[in-house]
């Protein structure tokens, strides 16, 4: 049955120098979005437990991510993915299915999902692997998660921020233009406090510019 789910693929080309472990984990903790770690998790099992055909699958309610490695990797092994994922729990074994392992990625801010691969003669260690690396993805996927909302959250005070200065401006033209209106009818007063209002008026509105003005030239794309 065909999902509804929008779908986000990319091609994979397994790595011909295989990495450390370290190298390879180090690659799914520097992602930067979930498209880029879906792809890291796609070559880790090949790289690291001589998986033939991986693939990981990243849900929410509006879109899949799907990676594949190779990029012509079998549709059983995706269906069978797409199966386990209704089911699987990341627990301390994989499901599995002859030659088939699939674990499950914990559920964050709405996104669950599973890593199957396709492994020619599996052992214990290729168990423990993949529990690992299921472990890991999640991690990722709650740190990529976090830094979202992170910036959202930083983008909305941006935002208020910048309202509020601009929201300032009118509230100083007014004074400014009020200080000088009343100018003639001080002349009577010390000159010295008229000047020192006037002053005091011009810094604060350079000030209120100069954040404005810092605060968009800090969030242009460069």
């Amino acid at each position: 049955m065909e999902s509804s789910h929008a779908m986000t693929e990319t091609q994979v080309v397994t790595a011909s120098q295989p990495p450390s472990p370290l190298s390879a984990v180090g690659t799914l903790i520097a992602a930067r979005d979930l498209e880029e770690l879906a792809l890291a998790a796609a070559l880790c099992p090949a790289q690291l437990l001589g998986a033939r055909e991986t693939v990981v699958v990243l849900r929410s309610s509006q879109a899949d991510i799907v990676e594949r490695n190779p990029a012509a990797a079998g549709s059983e092994l995706e269906q069978w993915a797409l199966g386990e994922l209704r089911q699987v729990t990341r627990g301390e074994e994989p499901s599995r299915q002859g030659s088939r392992f699939a674990v499950g990625i914990d559920p964050v801010d709405g996104w669950s999902g599973v890593v199957a691969v396709n492994i020619t003669s599996p052992d214990e260690e290729t168990s423990r692997g993949l529990v690992e690396l299921g472990r890991i993805v999640s991690r990722c996927v709650g740190q990529i998660a976090s830094l979202k909302r992170r910036a959202t959250a930083l983008e909305d005070a941006r935002k208020s921020i910048g309202k509020g200065l601009h929201d300032l401006r009118t509230p100083l033209n007014s004074l400014r233009l009020g200080l000088h209106l009343l100018e003639p009818g001080l002349a009577g007063q010390d000159p010295q406090v008229v000047q020192r209002t006037h002053r005091a008026v011009d810094r604060l509105a350079a000030l209120v510019t100069e954040m404005y003005e810092a605060l968009h030239e800090n969030t242009e794309p460069r």
